[in-house]
């Protein structure tokens, strides 16, 4: 009975460590939406509606203490602090192992916007908005800025859909894993995808070693 009850805290330990890293690539979608907002501003005088609190030159380290609701004055995120276009992919496992991925403050993202998921919503528009009233001149310069924005928002749906999938076939109503025999399948609550699902979260950790 032991070796279930092992592999179910495993198959646990997995999905929150895949929402932290859901949370940690939001936190990179956050910082680059941030940067467009900025460039835009200074391109047509007009004011910034992302992280008013952070001031138009704000690095990584200050957006991420703006949004966080606990103190990180000690914490070491990035090797070099004067980088203000760090890797998606590698950034993200590095607030995963620190600790820096739980839920952020939305009305410092977005002032007055105390809805979380609304927030999201808003800065999608936002962020889409902006890249409308940037000409191509004018965007070239944030060329990486505007990538990575889109491939942040891209990793977290895709981490929260794997989420969804593993949570919807684990079942997680508090019913015992079952050992299935031979295959090495586990089951708790019905499905065997939970290895795959694994597997996938896995892929997306290994992968932020070497991608950007």
């Amino acid at each position: 009975m032991r070796l279930p009850i092992v592999f179910s805290l495993l198959f646990l330990t997995t999905l929150v460590c895949a929402d932290g890293l859901a949370n940690g690539f939001e936190r990179m979608w956050i910082y680059y939406a941030f940067l467009l907002d900025v460039k835009l501003a200074s391109v047509n005088g007009g004011t910034r509606s992302i992280l008013l609190n952070c001031a138009s030159d704000a690095k990584f380290r200050d957006v991420m203490a703006a949004i966080s609701t606990k103190d990180i004055s000690h914490l070491t995120i990035l090797s070099d602090e004067e980088n203000r276009f760090p890797p998606i992919r590698e950034t993200a496992k590095r607030l995963l192992d620190i600790g820096l991925t739980e839920r952020y403050d939305s009305e410092e993202v977005i002032k007055g916007q105390r809805s979380f998921t609304r927030m999201i919503s808003d800065l999608g528009w936002m962020v889409n908005n902006i890249k409308s009233q940037l000409t191509p001149e004018q965007l070239a310069p944030m060329k990486d800025a505007s990538h990575r924005a889109n491939e942040s928002l891209m990793l977290a749906r895709q981490i929260m859909s794997l989420l969804r999938s593993v949570k919807f076939h684990v079942g997680i109503t508090g019913k015992a894993a079952r050992y299935q025999g031979g295959d090495l399948g586990w089951s708790m609550g019905g499905g065997h995808r939970l290895g795959k699902d694994q597997s996938q979260f896995r892929s997306f950790r290994r992968g932020s070693k070497s991608k950007s």
